[in-house]
C-alpha cells in the first residue's frame, strides 16, 4: 500500500476523499489550529502527532479515525480548547493526554471512543 504525506502550514483538509487513505497524521510545527472537520473520517490512520505550536482542535477535527492502531493520543500542553466532537467516533482510543492547559473540551468531546 502506498502511504500517503499531506504537508500543509494550515491543517484545513476537510472534504478531500483522499484523506481516508491516510496513514499517519503529522500536523507540523507552526500550526496553532486544526480546523473544523480538517481530518474527519480519516479511518485508516494509525497515528496522530501534533505540533506543540497547537492551541485550538476544532469541532470534528478527527471525527471518525476508527483504526483499530489509534489507541492514544497527547494533546500538546499549550491546546487551551477542544472543539465539540472532536474525536467522536475514534473507537479505539483507550488513552487521551489532556494538559492543565486545555480550559475548554466541546459537547461530545471524545464520545464512542472506548
Amino acid at each position: 500500500m502506498q502511504r500517503k504525506k499531506i504537508s500543509m502550514k494550515r491543517a484545513q483538509c476537510r472534504g478531500d476523499p483522499g484523506l481516508a487513505k491516510v496513514m499517519s497524521i503529522v500536523v507540523g510545527e507552526g500550526v496553532t489550529r486544526i480546523g473544523n472537520n480538517a481530518f474527519r473520517q480519516c479511518s485508516n490512520a494509525t497515528s496522530i502527532s501534533l505540533p506543540t505550536t497547537l492551541e485550538t482542535i476544532g469541532n470534528n477535527a478527527f471525527y471518525g479515525c476508527s483504526n483499530a492502531a489509534l489507541t492514544s493520543i497527547t494533546i500538546p500542553e499549550n491546546v487551551t480548547t477542544i472543539g465539540n466532537f472532536a474525536f467522536r467516533g475514534c473507537s479505539s482510543l483507550t488513552t487521551v493526554i489532556i494538559p492543565n492547559s486545555v480550559e475548554s473540551i466541546g459537547s461530545s468531546a471524545f464520545i464512542v471512543c472506548n
